[in-house]
């Protein structure tokens, strides 16, 4: 996602961002809440489910999530779940 940015631009994201620590069972986001929120997962492990249970993703350090629903302008359509304690 940050691939095509220069070194300014990412600059400037770093500078609008804040860290934040989970521990592990701790939810990050749920299904039916509004987007607000992009994540770059940082360190530790996340999995992303379906409020059915549907496992959809297992996501580690260096991946993006959240941004489905925010570029879409709708709700949050499954659950994050910190499965190891993890950094954003």
């Amino acid at each position: 996602m940050l691939a095509e940015l220069d070194a300014d631009e990412i600059a400037a994201i770093v500078k609008l961002s804040t860290t934040r620590h989970y521990a592990a069972g701790k939810r990050i986001v749920a299904a039916g809440e509004p987007a607000n929120s992009l994540f770059f997962l940082q360190s530790g492990m996340v999995s992303v489910k379906l409020p059915s249970g549907v496992r959809l993703a297992s996501l580690g350090p260096g991946v993006e999530f959240g941004e489905m629903a925010i570029l879409a302008r709708r709700l949050v359509l499954a659950n994050a779940k910190v499965d190891l304690l993890s950094a954003y």
